[in-house]
């Protein structure tokens, strides 16, 4: 948000963008809840990944889209962390 607003505007709208996270947190927190009930943790990771995916590819800032994509690079979790991995999403 720092490269949208000048100071002065970011001064001014302040109140209403962390009002505007505050309620967000708490409707996602909701939302999320429900889904996990309704269609699961797994389909909801696949949704939530794929939503991921595409918000990456839809910046209009070149230097956003590079920073984004530099997330798909780098070292893989090794078998022993995508055992852990596995048997802590088993528990949920």
């Amino acid at each position: 948000m720092a490269d949208l607003f000048t100071n002065e505007q970011a001064r001014r709208l302040f109140g209403l963008i962390a009002a505007g996270g505050s309620a967000g947190a708490v409707a996602g927190s909701a939302l999320t809840a429900a889904l996990v009930v309704r269609i699961g943790v797994t389909n909801l990771l696949l949704i939530s990944h794929t939503a991921c995916t595409c918000v990456i590819l839809a910046t209009t800032k070149p230097k956003h889209l590079a920073d984004n994509l530099g997330a798909a690079y780098g070292h893989l979790p090794d078998a022993k962390t995508r055992r852990r991995m596995a048997e802590f999403m088993a528990q949920l």
